[in-house]
């Protein structure tokens, strides 16, 4: 028996009969669109995974250590003339380890998750949702904490880079002037993560974990997704809800002339709605039921894949001070 109908079977019980919708399935598939999402976050961190992403990262971690523990002193060296202070060699290494670090815990998450995938897949082999992705069958939240820990990484690497290139300019390469360019357009990506950084700790704090509620769990291709929005404590007022439901693709494509590749999310599914939402301040977290046609095809949640497909539901509004934006990953599977 699912959730659903247990749900329903306690809400008759207490004198209140949910409504019903029975949605019309399409009569034929929906055939998949290609929309690239341009500075979109994408859930694939890198393009490698597990016990790669391990050894990978680890060289990087291994040379960045050694250049710090030289600097430092800890490993002895013969001292010989140096054409930068030690400082500066030592956050070189630091620029080496840093990333490195990240790429290894990445491994390591994805290993974990790999393992969690294997076991449980062979309890439930007829039933993705309960192995692809460790699913709260109530309902999802967000939060920009995984947003503001990539952007201070972002911003500790090239923090790193434009200090020595401040260096070399102060130190005789003020004659350069290519250089000159280069070390003011890190000035200015450096200063627009700063500005991502401040405006996503102020959503954060402003309106901590958003939540949405499923009705249902799982969805199924073809059907109806209903879910519940719970507004934030911290919303008194906003505009219009903008409500966009995406089927997202990740895929690895070719970046640069060296062979390497990066990590693009492309919508494969749209699907968009406005809704007002009750702003009534005597209510503490007023409710807004959403809900949408889902097509047919070959649109199921494939999270445990690398690169992953998956579908999300965008919600933004207009807010005084500083917009409002989730991003709620929804459990939609084929029958």
């Amino acid at each position: 028996m699912s959730v659903s109908v247990i749900a329903g079977q306690i809400a008759s019980l207490a004198g209140h009969t949910p409504k019903i919708v029975a949605a019309p399935r399409p009569s034929v598939d929906v055939k998949p669109i290609r929309e690239p999402l341009r500075n979109h976050p994408t859930l694939c961190g890198t393009t490698i995974k597990g016990r790669a992403a391990i050894i990978f990262g680890g060289a990087f971690v291994g040379m960045g250590t050694f250049i710090i523990l030289i600097t430092t002193g800890v490993i002895p060296t013969e001292e010989g003339p140096s054409n930068a202070p030690m400082w500066l060699i030592g956050l070189c290494g630091g620029i080496f380890a840093l990333p490195g670090l990240w790429v290894v815990s990445y491994g390591i998450r994805t290993s974990i998750a790999d393992a969690r995938v294997y076991r449980r897949s062979h309890r439930f082999p007829d039933t993705p949702w309960y192995f692809d992705y460790p699913w709260d069958e109530s309902g999802t939240s967000y939060t920009d904490v995984r947003s503001i820990g990539r952007i201070v990484m972002f911003l500790l690497i090239a923090g790193g880079l434009t200090g020595v290139g401040h260096y070399v300019l102060s130190t005789g390469g003020s004659g350069v002037w290519p250089f000159w360019i280069g070390v003011g357009l890190m000035d200015l990506i450096l200063l627009s993560g700063v500005y991502f950084l401040c405006k996503a700790l102020l959503r954060l704090c402003r309106y901590g974990r958003s939540r949405l509620r499923f009705d249902r769990f799982p969805f199924h291709l073809g059907r109806r997704l209903d879910v519940t929005w719970i507004r934030p404590r911290g919303m008194q007022r906003c505009g219009a809800l903008t409500c966009t439901l995406r089927c997202i693709e990740e895929v690895f494509e070719p970046y640069g002339d060296e062979g390497g590749k990066q990590v693009v999310a492309c919508a494969t599914y749209k699907d968009e709605k406005v809704v007002e939402p009750p702003m009534d301040r005597e209510s503490a977290n007023p409710e807004v039921p959403l809900s949408f046609e889902l097509p047919r095809g070959d649109f199921d949640t494939r999270l445990r894949d690398h690169p992953p497909r998956y579908w999300q539901l965008e919600i933004r509004a207009q807010n005084p001070g500083v917009d409002y934006l989730a991003r709620f990953l929804m459990p939609v599977y084929a029958d």
